[in-house]
């Protein structure tokens, strides 16, 4: 995320930046959480995965960039013969599209802050 952004502002430069597609998040599918060590410090790691629908024609970019190296589409039941540069995101994209439940993202925007904490 940049400074300023939103997760859903982020996930839309994002997909634009590496896809070349324009999208509208509407789901959160996972987020994780994890501590690393860091020479003598910690340091928190946060990853959040939507699920959205394109807006407009869907043609992912055609050329290379320091982004990305290729963009398709492919059928879910394609995935095992891409050379993925990581498997864990099969699982995710076979449950999206097997209809398992999501939440939407309704729900995350409309949860107010809780009020500062204060010792």
């Amino acid at each position: 995320m940049e400074p300023g952004e939103t997760l859903v502002q982020a996930a839309v430069r994002e997909t634009w930046e590496e896809a070349g597609i324009e999208i509208r998040p509407h789901s959160l599918l996972r987020f994780d959480h994890q501590w690393l060590a860091l020479e003598g410090s910690y340091a928190s790691k946060w990853r959040f995965v939507l699920v959205a629908s394109p807006v407009g024609p869907a043609d992912p970019k055609s050329e290379p960039d320091h982004h990305s190296l290729e963009v398709r589409w492919i059928a879910p039941a394609d995935l095992a013969g891409y050379p993925l540069r990581d498997f864990e995101v099969v699982p995710l994209i076979l449950h999206v599209d097997g209809g398992g439940p999501l939440t939407p993202l309704s729900v995350y925007n409309s949860v107010p802050l809780p009020p500062p904490y204060r010792d």
